[in-house]
């Protein structure tokens, strides 16, 4: 079938019937499938970019997990106790909890009791809207399985 031609505004305008069932509409050039693939395109790129920039948010957060982790652990020692291990529990991109392993001793000791106040403190400071740290402890008994903790959802032995 041939193409009917029209102008309007302006611009040239083809529609074209290439059967019942499919109608090509051209302007300046641009059929309908072209704004479909360019949607879709564009679509593709999106989801990418933004699949980029989860990626780079994740990165990030896991970067300042590790690093706040280690201040903890060094504040730790400087108390004289003696963290043996930390594991890491991802919830989301921006939402972590860690696990910190202590001995029997230090676990039982009244002195540590200071400690979770030290991390009310850290808490309070590293978390905002789009980060969350939180800490917990544990004692290294005879009771402690390290596949218990992988069951609880610690993936991640950050060190030991």
């Amino acid at each position: 079938m041939n193409p009917i031609t029209f102008v309007e505004e302006n611009q040239r305008v083809e529609i074209r019937f290439e059967s019942p069932d499919i109608l090509e509409f051209e302007r300046d050039g641009y059929t309908v499938n072209h704004v479909i693939e360019a949607y879709v395109q564009g679509k593709e790129f999106g989801k990418t970019m933004a699949d980029k920039a989860l990626t780079h948010v994740f990165s990030n957060n896991i970067e300042k997990t590790v690093g706040i982790e280690k201040e903890v652990v060094k504040h730790l020692k400087e108390q004289k106790f003696s963290p043996l291990a930390s594991y890491l529990k991802v919830h989301s991109f921006y939402a972590f909890q860690v696990l910190i392993v202590v001995t029997e001793d230090n676990f039982n000791s009244d002195d540590f009791l200071k400690v979770y106040d030290y991390i009310h403190d850290v808490e309070l400071k590293e978390n905002s809207e789009l980060y969350n740290i939180s800490f917990n402890f544990t004692n290294s008994s005879d009771y402690f399985n390290e596949n218990h903790l992988k069951t609880d959802g610690y993936l991640v032995k950050i060190r030991s």
